[in-house]
């Protein structure tokens, strides 16, 4: 999965930086869902929007180039053969954007489907650091510092933990325990 999209990611690399607006935006939207969802407290929301901040200020969102982006790039969304070779799917979210989108969107899910089944917030922490360098280590050409995309991943991450504690099938208790995670991850 990660030399596939690291393969997407190369091939698509355009010399347009990457927008760091809009990873801020993507990270007010999922906290204002939240919000809605009655899943975040005042003072969650108050922390995350002090760790926006941080986030603004700091020059890590303004690192990389454009690449096209599956969008949604989640284990269900893609298949695989008995050859080796990756289908992807559900490709409707497909833009143009920060590679570590991709990234930290899968990586989140490995976060929540090993906490989810094993009950152990840390099951997923080898899978997560494979995953990162078989995505550092097929990038080519003018692929960037591996800090520099776990940062970011990082922080794309969290963005998505935070999408999936919306999911109201979730029982809320582990809703409410991977948003923490999520509000951890985005520390600067």
């Amino acid at each position: 999965m990660a030399a596939f999209l690291a393969d997407l990611h190369n091939r698509s690399q355009t010399e347009a930086p990457v927008d760091p607006a809009c990873a801020l935006a993507l990270l007010a939207r999922e906290e204002a869902a939240l919000a809605r969802w009655q899943v975040l407290t005042p003072g969650q929301r108050e922390l995350i929007a002090a760790r926006r901040e941080g986030w603004c200020t700091s020059e890590w969102l303004v690192t990389g180039r454009q690449v096209l982006l599956h969008g949604d790039a989640n284990p269900t969304n893609f298949i695989f053969d008995t050859c080796g070779g990756v289908t992807a799917i559900d490709v409707e979210s497909s833009a143009y954007g920060d590679r570590a989108v991709d990234v930290g969107c899968m990586v989140a899910e490995l976060k929540h489907l090993f906490y989810l089944y094993s009950h152990n917030s840390w099951a997923s922490e080898p899978y997560i650091r494979h995953f990162y360098a078989d995505y550092a280590a097929n990038q080519t050409g003018a692929g960037e510092h591996f800090a520099e995309l776990t940062t970011r991943g990082r922080f794309f991450m969290a963005c998505f933990m935070l999408r999936i504690c919306q999911d109201a099938w979730l029982n809320l208790d582990y809703r409410r325990s991977l948003l923490q995670h999520a509000i951890e991850c985005l520390n600067v």
